[in-house]
């Protein structure tokens, strides 16, 4: 046998890699995206590519953009069925052994698949490996997921109870989808089909993290992630994803746990986004969240304490204000079915926070005014109220 013909079976027996763009009007983006991947190191001695580009009936030149790179399989959908659409054309369509996805507007590093596609080739029981997100825009500029709490293995729970992956990141083998099934096209918020996907691939597969940024994603404030957890749809879709992988779940008593703090989890994690990213008098949209939460847990009762915290540390409310703070914790704790004790102690925290943000802004008459209310609701807060105030004083912030 000839040292060509060995040469071409050895090329024949490196995986294939497809590569998941959809798209839809950013060709200016599209392109940056395009050229990450082609500069992925290893290409014809590890892996071969194949890029699938779908368009998702863009309007601008995304067609004349794509033809610069011929070696592209471009299909286009007539009229705009969104993101996950646009995936599943593309992995259905695909040939590879493995399927890595990447958003039209973010890039790889040069050594994304290099790393990762020789774990999966000597690993044959994982089912993906996933790696850290460069996230940077809008004042952000950090990696993650934290690589100490990043979780490997049989990550189901993990993924539920916290969305820690980044898509772009993820090297899944194509047969994997066969187990867990496609992108939901139902799902209409930003990186939720992400979340989904991830969970229940997590369900039917182990995952490995493998340390190191290795995609870099923009954050900006116009983007529509932003946007769609203050429109309501992150809201909306959340406690969807997180329920329809909860019903892969078979009914027992252990499970059953598993349920109600992944359903708690959820509605924190929405009044948490809207913290993060609200101004401070729309952050009192957690009545409504936490109005949903399964009472009596001790959860809850900590997330209601970490809101009040976060009011505290943020906010310059005048009395009034603070009144009608207190007022939507007191409305929460009914709704959630809260010990009368246990609601007194949450309305104590509340005006126990007015005292330490008034002490240095308002004088002692509004602190003193706070720390009477924070005492009359529950008198086991003095001693522990003059404490704060002390070391607040001699500390600061």
């Amino acid at each position: 046998m000839s040292a060509d013909s060995d040469s071409t079976r050895a090329r024949k027996e490196i995986p294939v890699v497809s590569v998941i763009i959809p798209t839809h009007n950013r060709a200016e983006l599209l392109s940056e995206a395009l050229d990450s991947v082609y500069s992925q190191e290893g290409v014809g001695e590890l892996f071969e590519m194949e890029v699938v580009v779908v368009d998702d009936a863009s309007t601008d030149n995304t067609p004349d953009l794509v033809r610069a790179y011929p070696s592209i399989r471009y299909l286009r959908h007539e009229t705009n069925r969104g993101p996950s659409a646009a995936r599943n054309t593309a992995i259905r369509a695909s040939t590879g052994k493995y399927v890595a996805l990447l958003d039209d507007d973010d890039m790889w590093y040069p050594y994304r698949l290099r790393v990762q596609i020789p774990f999966l080739e000597t690993n044959p029981h994982f089912g993906a490996v996933y790696g850290q997100n460069r996230l940077k825009g809008n004042g952000w500029d950090v990696t993650w997921p934290n690589a100490e709490l990043a979780p490997s293995g049989n990550v189901f729970r993990a993924f539920l109870m916290n969305d820690v992956i980044a898509i772009g990141s993820l090297l899944i083998r194509k047969d994997a989808f066969e187990k867990a099934g496609y992108f939901d096209e139902n799902i209409t918020m930003p990186s939720m089909e992400h979340y989904d996907m991830c969970v229940r691939l997590a369900f039917h597969v182990p995952f490995k993290f493998v340390p190191g940024p290795v995609y870099f994603h923009r954050f900006w404030k116009e983007g529509g992630w932003l946007k769609s957890v203050l429109d309501g749809r992150y809201e909306r879709d959340l406690p969807y994803v997180v329920d329809k992988a909860l019903a892969l779940l078979p009914n027992t008593i252990e499970q059953d746990t598993l349920r109600r703090d992944a359903r708690n989890q959820a509605y924190w994690s929405i009044v948490d986004r809207l913290g993060e990213i609200a101004e401070t008098d729309e952050k009192v949209a957690h009545a409504r969240a936490l109005a949903q939460m399964y009472p009596r847990e001790s959860s809850v009762v900590r997330n209601v304490r970490r809101l009040i915290y976060q009011k505290g540390s943020t906010s310059n409310l005048a009395t009034a204000g603070w009144r009608a703070f207190a007022k939507e914790v007191k409305a929460a704790a009914v709704k959630q079915r809260l010990s009368w004790w246990i609601s007194r102690r949450l309305l104590a925290d509340v005006w126990m926070q007015a005292a330490i943000v008034w002490q240095n802004m308002s004088g002692l008459i509004a602190t003193a005014y706070a720390l009477i209310r924070s005492v009359i609701y529950s008198p086991c807060h003095i001693v522990k109220t003059l404490m704060i105030l002390l070391l607040h004083g001699i500390v600061g912030e």
